[in-house]
């Protein structure tokens, strides 16, 4: 259940949130859609995509405020839990809690 201790598990979950985030795309086409003038933002991209999002973030995180989490979950319609027991890195700071909200969420989709 520790995920940061299989290698390349953040190559896999990078890859797996860019098709995910962009429709399956790649982010080589996001960025050229960017580059033509594209007139949406990532944001209005996740609030379109019609695909089920959730942010984890901790509320102590003093490097990128929950407030961020909290504007972009209500931009793009995502489910938001703010844990309370962690900062920057819920993941790595408590894996258990973290696993069992992401598995909570993936069986309600």
């Amino acid at each position: 259940r520790r995920a940061s201790f299989v290698k390349g598990w953040d190559y896999g979950m990078l890859n797996f949130a860019i098709f995910r985030i962009t429709g399956g795309k790649g982010l080589g086409n996001l960025i050229r859609g960017v580059f033509r003038g594209k007139e949406t933002s990532m944001a209005d991209d996740l609030a379109n995509s019609q695909t089920p999002l959730l942010f984890v973030h901790g509320a102590g995180d003093r490097i990128v405020p929950a407030g961020n989490s909290r504007a972009l979950s209500k931009l793009t319609g995502a489910e938001l839990v703010e844990m309370r027991e962690c900062g920057h890195c819920p993941m790595e700071e408590t894996p258990n809690s973290f696993v069992d909200i992401l598995e909570s969420f993936v069986l309600s989709t």
